[in-house]
């Protein structure tokens, strides 16, 4: 009976620590699989710290409105809300498929507002 015992023991902490082990090596891949992608927004049209990412990985739009009117921006199916000048705010898109997404700003704009960030 004690050997039955000493035996389940040994094995639910074996388990725990395997979940541990597993639990931070899937952490730590998901936190290596995003890329920043700084989104500026002026009184002139949009800039962008990078114009293309590999499939596969999530972009994180960190968009700030530098312009003197509120603005939004939208990368493909994703949008932010309407921000007001200096306001700030983060899009997570995650990047399945190869190919080109269009951004744009759609309030307050002239040309210059949009472009394409490509997935490679």
């Amino acid at each position: 009976m004690r050997i039955a015992l000493l035996f389940c023991a040994v094995v639910a902490v074996g388990a725990l620590a395997a979940a541990a082990l597993l639990d931070r090596s899937e952490a730590t891949t998901q936190a290596a699989l995003i890329r920043p992608v700084d989104v500026t927004i002026t009184d002139r049209g949009i800039e962008l710290s990078r114009s293309s990412l590999d499939r596969g990985l999530i972009a994180e739009f960190r968009v700030v409105n530098e312009s003197s009117e509120r603005r939004n921006f939208v990368v493909g199916v994703e949008s932010t809300d309407l921000l007001a000048p200096g306001e700030r705010e983060k899009l997570i898109v995650d990047l399945q498929a190869r190919g080109q997404l269009a951004y744009r700003v759609t309030v307050n704009c002239g040309r210059g507002f949009e472009g394409l960030f490509t997935v490679v």
